[in-house]
């Protein structure tokens, strides 16, 4: 058995020992004080896994580590308090305590018509500012962005990071951030949010290539993402558009138009 710990300065208390125990524990006290938001999983490891002092799918770590990067960047991200992991012959656990995020995330807010009326441009601009400090979120959905007064920031970016090559033409780079987003727009927003979207990315968009190209290198990526209609992602986004009353061949017809 091998024990692998990150904790972040502010947590680290004097007299707490720096084992999977002890600052599990400690992350589950400021969580039941309402300070941090926790998220703990159990997964099945590699047997070949055990004993790595650090394991590349380890995502407690990885998602720590993207957040501190994010920040340093000078991105609005959530701020990651505790992170550990602990990994056996074949089974494994881990956690994350990030800081507590009072407002809703976005997906939220604008269903409940909660969202500023600039909502649409914000994220065009977050997302402009992310890719222009070399970052892809590659899981970038309204539900991932949370309203903190007037800022937007990011969570969940454990699979984010570094493209490892040409970021407009990786699998999961700049343009799949975008059909990400594009998908949740299609489902939730009006033509024009959509535009002021563009409007506001472009503006401060890292080189990229021309708007025909571009919008094609979406489409495809977004044609990826819709072939796995039957994700869990995809009946969430069924859901979203039912409640501005837009039905399931309604919105297959608006991912396919684009």
């Amino acid at each position: 058995m091998r024990e692998i710990t990150w904790v972040a300065p502010d947590l680290a208390k004097p007299g707490c020992e720096p084992g999977f125990a002890a600052v599990l524990e400690l992350a589950r006290r400021e969580a039941a004080d309402r300070r941090v938001h926790l998220k703990i999983r159990t997964a099945r490891w590699p047997i070949w896994a055990a004993g790595w002092p650090l394991h590349r799918k380890c995502w407690s770590l990885r998602e720590a580590r993207v957040l501190r990067s994010l920040r340093a960047a000078g991105l609005d991200a959530v701020e990651p308090r505790i992170a550990g992991a602990q990994i056996a012959r074949g089974e494994g656990r881990a956690f994350l305590a990030t800081r507590l995020l009072r407002g809703p995330d976005l997906e939220r807010a604008v269903l409940q018509r909660e969202a500023p009326s600039t909502w649409a441009a914000s994220i065009g601009a977050a997302l402009a500012a992310l890719h222009g400090a070399g970052f892809v979120h590659r899981d970038a959905y309204l539900r991932n962005l949370v309203l903190e007064g007037r800022a937007l920031v990011w969570i969940d970016a454990h699979r984010g990071g570094r493209p490892r090559f040409a970021p407009w033409l990786s699998p999961r780079g700049f343009a799949y951030d975008l059909a990400c987003l594009e998908l949740d727009l299609l489902a939730i927003a009006e033509d024009a949010e959509r535009r002021f979207f563009w409007e506001a990315y472009l503006a401060d968009a890292p080189f990229p290539p021309p708007r025909p190209r571009l919008q094609r290198l979406v489409a495809a990526a977004r044609a990826r993402l819709v072939r796995r209609f039957l994700s869990r992602r995809a009946a969430v986004q069924v859901a979203q558009a039912a409640r501005i009353g837009l039905g399931i061949d309604s919105l297959l017809q608006r991912w396919a138009r684009g």
